[in-house]
């Protein structure tokens, strides 16, 4: 898990790139309810703006910055699940990368155990969990 932020809110506010801006969800509907879903987000029926990366939602309680995959993981092949995280692991490298950045900490919401299992594979340092609200 990340530090907490150093930054005192004023100090934040000072740094345009770290203020929050609600927007509307980009995905598809069954992934959009499984974001308004999670557990104590702050603004369900929105993504949010930070950094210059729009997430998923946002618990300001925790100030914890979510990423949501639907994927149907566990129904690839061994070699399909390697090259799908393979593929999207730099990005997601990058927007832990970015909520860090703002005094943020970041959490990928999975599906699946397979899902969660092949993240902290690729990196250890990924806070991953399983999606049991869904």
């Amino acid at each position: 898990m990340a530090p907490p932020s150093t930054r005192t809110p004023e100090e934040e506010y000072r740094q345009p790139e770290c203020k929050l801006v609600l927007g509307r969800p980009r995905q598809q509907r069954a992934h959009n309810e499984w974001t308004d879903n999670t557990p104590s987000n702050s603004f369900p029926g929105f993504n949010v703006l930070i950094n210059g990366k729009h997430y998923d939602g946002l618990v300001l309680s925790r100030r914890t910055l979510w990423e949501v995959k639907t994927d149907d993981f566990e129904k690839h092949s061994p070699r399909s699940r390697k090259f799908f995280v393979s593929v999207k692991l730099p990005e997601q490298q990058r927007e832990a990368k970015l909520a860090r950045e703002c005094g943020y900490d970041f959490v990928i919401g999975v599906r699946s155990k397979a899902h969660l299992t092949a993240l902290k594979i690729a990196d250890p340092s990924l806070h991953v969990v399983i999606m049991d609200w869904c």
